[in-house]
């Protein structure tokens, strides 16, 4: 693999993340991301992370 930056900055959290902090489960977590990121209520980013075997672009949420 070509050497990629799989640091995410401080702030932003994946669906995993943010189900945890929240104390819901991740597919739940996961619609409310979206639905807060369409009304504009947090950034979306896609960050390449290791992620099983392979980097792949994720995606990364941070609340405003």
């Amino acid at each position: 693999f070509p050497s990629h930056d799989t640091k995410v900055p401080a702030g932003w959290l994946n669906y995993e993340q943010f189900a945890e902090k929240m104390g819901i489960c991740t597919e739940v977590a996961a619609v409310k991301l979206r639905t807060l990121a369409r009304a504009g209520l947090c950034e979306r980013r896609e960050f390449k992370v290791k992620w099983g075997d392979f980097i792949r672009p994720r995606p990364f949420f941070k609340l405003k």
